[in-house]
């Protein structure tokens, strides 16, 4: 079976789909090959049989000259992909863009079977001059992947998508693999992170600005009485992107709040990233949109109180009656949230059941859902 992914090289998430499907691969079945839509050229996954790459062909002031821009990626988009020579079984797209709209033709050319995978910033941040392509793209697939009901209204919403083919799979946690088996408390794990002790509260989960870092500051600035005198912040910023200043100014207004912290730049491994979800005492998630964050569920993982925003939907853990998280109306109430919490006036808890289903979402279960299904869609 040949499959042909359309995404990243550099990105963790796509690397850990990789990884996982291969290794549900236990017959050595699957060929995977990547078409790098930012043009990196330098793999560094094992799993990877052929790593293709968009390359640039024209001078680089064109690149500067807005129109001209624009046609010359689409160029170099086109004459880059013909370097694809091979037919596959399934070509998989993931983070859906107008760059896949550029060479929808030619993919069609390879493969049959064009599954899309959106991962929700890119459905829910589309500009609006993108829609008409990436509805185009999205209605050329044999099927679009979602992960819970919200995010497949949502697209059918967007795009106008009525007679679209949707199925339901999730990505999975490589950190919840590593929760399961993790041997260290949160005393020892503060003390592995360099924070004994201390009170953690983690501030987001990327450096991405839509995270409101800046709210989340100034939020808890505004409560810093109701706080222990021992908290420290947690900024991980080790993916995403973001301003060139961004990290200077949100420091400027660490340092003016009197608060400790730290910010996690540099790459966290699956321990480093369990490690941090057991030591965290606080987790605040009020990011503008959000699709399926497992971030949040592997902080609930290990009991940490979690303030989560109402906008962001998660009905699968929130099915047993009894909401695993304290919900934020709006960023605005976000300081009054903490305050009753402190106060005693919000409990909340994280049932078993609620467990069991966030247990259910490690790459060791959801990269066997996704060998499965490639194929069985394969053979059809």
């Amino acid at each position: 079976m040949k499959i042909l992914l359309l995404g990243s090289v550099q990105d963790a998430h796509l690397n850990r789909f990789i990884n996982n499907l291969k290794l549900a691969d236990k017959t050595d079945s699957i060929s995977i090959d990547v078409f790098d839509i930012w043009g990196v050229n330098e793999n560094n996954n094992r799993y990877i049989n052929n790593l293709y790459s968009v390359r640039f062909h024209f001078k680089s002031f064109l690149y500067n000259i807005p129109v001209l821009s624009s046609l010359c990626h689409i160029i170099d988009y086109r004459i880059s992909f013909r370097k694809v020579s091979n037919q596959y079984d399934i070509v998989n797209i993931h983070y859906v863009t107008d760059l896949s709209y550029y060479i929808l033709d030619m993919i069609k050319c390879r493969t049959a079977k064009i599954v899309v995978t959106p991962w929700g910033s890119d459905i829910y941040r589309i500009k609006e001059s993108d829609k008409g392509k990436v509805r185009k793209v999205l209605k050329n697939g044999y099927a679009i992947t979602y992960p819970h009901d919200r995010m497949k209204y949502d697209i059918q919403k967007i795009f106008s998508l009525g007679s679209a083919v949707f199925v339901q799979m999730y990505f999975g946690s490589e950190t919840i693999d590593s929760l399961l088996h993790m041997p260290y408390n949160q005393t020892e794990a503060k003390e592995k992170l360099g924070f004994a002790k201390k009170y953690i509260i983690v501030c987001g989960y990327n450096r991405v600005p839509e995270q409101n870092h800046e709210n989340i500051i100034t939020a808890l600035v505004g409560v810093k009485k109701r706080l222990p005198n021992n908290t420290m912040l947690v900024f991980p910023f080790n993916y995403g992107i973001c301003p060139n200043n961004y990290k200077i100014y949100l420091t400027s207004k660490l340092m003016e709040s009197g608060f400790e912290y730290r910010f996690f730049d540099n790459y966290l491994t699956n321990e480093e990233n369990a490690l941090l979800r057991i030591s965290a005492d606080m987790f605040i998630h009020i990011q503008t949109t959000d699709a399926n964050s497992a971030t949040i569920q592997e902080f609930l993982l290990t009991d940490t109180v979690v303030f989560n925003g109402a906008w962001l939907k998660y009905p699968l853990l929130e099915q047993h009656n009894q909401m695993p998280y304290i919900r934020v109306d709006s960023i605005n109430d976000l300081s009054s949230k903490i305050v009753q919490y402190f106060n005693g006036n919000i409990l909340v808890s994280v049932s078993n059941e609620c467990k069991e289903i966030i247990n259910s979402n490690s790459w060791s279960n959801r990269g066997k859902e996704w060998f499965n299904y490639f194929k069985k869609i394969s053979s059809i």
